[in-house]
């Protein structure tokens, strides 16, 4: 027969006790379905056989996807660009042009949707050609924050491009970085301008 230990019976005891009276660990919180990011960043808000998806134009009008690509309504489970005033809610719009809906897409389709964007002042890009803006007329180059800045005078289609010495001495890097001669599209410094393929 196994004596048992007084001591040890006492310590098992003891361990027991400890055991039933620990704190349990609630699970933590479950995260809202509006704050997760599915439907912070997509729309899809609506639990659907399994799936997430964009059931409501208010879902695509509250999440990132409609403030920065314009797709600010809800199609077939998802949310997509479906009128010009969606794209124009968007930053690509303000910023590449992209103000108008097409297949469900913002895309750049007139010229007025390139001209007053950022795209258009910077870089000149201000002509619309297929989905996107590009450099089409030399006189939006000419215009543009690149020229000043950084020489980008010319119009090297579908971009401006620093094509002589003289759009190079005009711009700021020139007076700021000694960056005067033009060399493979770019204003660079006299000594790159002697070596092939050097650019900034």
């Amino acid at each position: 027969m196994t004596t048992r230990s007084p001591i040890g019976c006492a310590l098992a005891a003891g361990l027991i006790a400890w055991l039933a009276c620990e704190p349990t660990v609630p699970d933590p919180p479950e995260i809202p379905v509006r704050a997760q990011a599915p439907c912070r960043q997509e729309g899809r808000c609506t639990q659907r056989n399994g799936d997430r998806i964009a059931l409501v134009d208010a879902d695509c009008e509250s999440a990132a996807v409609c403030a920065m690509q314009g797709s600010c309504s809800a199609r077939a489970g998802r949310c997509v660009a479906l009128t010009d005033r969606d794209c124009r809610r968007g930053e690509d719009c303000r910023v590449w042009g992209l103000c108008s809906a097409e297949l469900f897409q913002c895309r750049a389709k007139t010229d007025g949707d390139c001209e007053g964007s950022a795209i258009c002042r910077i870089a000149g890009q201000c002509r619309a050609n297929g989905p996107r803006c590009v450099a089409g007329v030399a006189g939006d180059c000419l215009g543009s924050a690149g020229c000043r800045l950084a020489g980008l005078c010319g119009l090297r289609a579908p971009v401006c491009a620093a094509l002589s010495d003289a759009d190079c001495r005009g711009s700021r890097r020139c007076t700021s970085d000694g960056l005067c001669r033009a060399s493979a599209g770019f204003c660079v410094a006299a000594q790159e301008a002697a070596e092939p393929g050097v650019r900034p």
